[in-house]
């Protein structure tokens, strides 16, 4: 009986290592994929930066910019929802703006 649990606990812990291991090896590419164009500078507090700070600790990013725009490029990715309504809001707003010149 506790042989069979103990090989329950080592297939789970196995599985769970591949899991881990696909996960990091589809985030490095991610991160090779991404392109850099545009420089910024920000500002971040304590928690981001040790975030930050373990992506490259990690190897997963070479760098603090590296970490900083897969960061950035997960957040915008999370909230798609969001940018698709603000879009669609802005658009809206440029029309109104675009008409009101008329009245200048």
């Amino acid at each position: 009986m506790e042989e069979k649990f103990t090989k329950k606990i080592g297939k789970a812990l196995e599985d769970t290592v591949n899991m881990v291991a696909e996960a990091t090896e589809k985030t490095i590419e991610e991160i090779k994929k991404m392109k850099k164009e545009i420089v910024v500078s920000v500002r971040l507090d304590r928690e981001t930066m040790d975030k930050v700070n373990m992506l490259i600790e990690s190897g997963l990013c070479k760098n603090k910019s590296e970490a900083v725009a897969y960061l950035t490029k997960q957040g915008v990715e999370y909230k798609r929802d969001l940018f698709e309504y603000l879009e669609g809001k802005l658009e809206e707003l440029r029309k109104i703006k675009e008409d009101l010149k008329k009245y200048k």
